[in-house]
C-alpha cells in the first residue's frame, strides 16, 4: 500500500530528516519516491532499508554528480531522487553497512558544504529583506514590508541553524584532535 506524507524541513535538520524516514522504515515503510516536501512510501518488513540523505553542493545533473549517483548505485543503494540538490539513497540493510561518511574528516567536509547553503540561505534573505523593506518605504502601501519581514525572520531563523550544525562540526573536529 503506498502512503504519502507532506512534511517539510529546513536544511539544517537534514539529520532529523534521515532519522524520520529510518524511523518510518523501521515500521515497514520504505522511501519510494520525494518531492518537495512530500514522501511517498511503499509497505516493506520492519527494518528491511536503511535511508540516506546527501547534500550535493552541485547541480545533480551534472558529470560528476551523474558519476557519485552511479557510484553509489554500484555499492547496492538505490537512488530515489532528488529535491533541489539533496539527493535520497535507500539500501537494504541487510547489506553491509550503509554510510555515506564513514570517518570524522569526511563528515566535517560535507558539514563545511552545508554550513555554506545555509550561510547562502542568511545572505540572500538578509539582501532581499533590505531591498523590500526599502521598497515598502518608497512605496508605503505595498506588500514588500511584510515580504522584507519574513526574509528577515528566515535569516535570523538560519542563524539558529548555523549554530547547530557548527556545534556538531566542532564536536566532531574535537573528536579527531583527541585521536590525533
Amino acid at each position: 500500500m503506498i502512503k504519502t506524507v507532506r512534511k517539510i524541513y529546513a536544511v539544517w535538520n537534514y539529520d532529523e530528516e534521515e532519522t524520520w524516514l529510518n524511523e518510518m522504515a523501521s515500521k515497514g515503510y520504505n522511501l519510494i519516491s520525494v518531492g518537495f516536501c512530500k514522501y511517498v512510501f511503499d509497505e516493506c518488513q520492519p527494518n528491511e532499508y536503511v535511508i540516506r540523505i546527501e547534500y550535493l553542493n552541485k547541480n545533480l545533473f551534472n558529470i560528476n554528480s551523474d558519476k557519485y549517483l552511479n557510484f553509489i548505485e554500484e555499492t547496492g543503494a538505490n537512488y530515489l531522487g532528488n529535491v533541489m540538490s539533496w539527493a535520497y539513497f535507500s539500501k537494504k540493510s541487510e547489506e553491509t553497512n550503509f554510510e555515506l561518511y564513514s570517518d570524522n574528516s569526511s563528515k566535517i567536509s560535507y558539514i563545511e558544504k552545508v554550513l555554506i547553503l545555509i550561510k547562502t540561505v542568511f545572505y540572500v534573505n538578509i539582501l532581499l529583506g533590505i531591498i523590500n523593506i526599502v521598497f515598502s518605504i518608497i512605496s508605503p502601501f505595498s506588500i514588500n514590508i511584510f515580504i522584507g519581514l519574513i526574509n528577515l525572520f528566515i535569516a535570523i531563523i538560519s542563524i539558529k541553524g548555523y549554530q547547530k550544525i557548527n556545534s556538531k562540526k566542532k564536536s566532531l573536529q574535537q573528536v579527531n584532535v583527541l585521536f590525533e
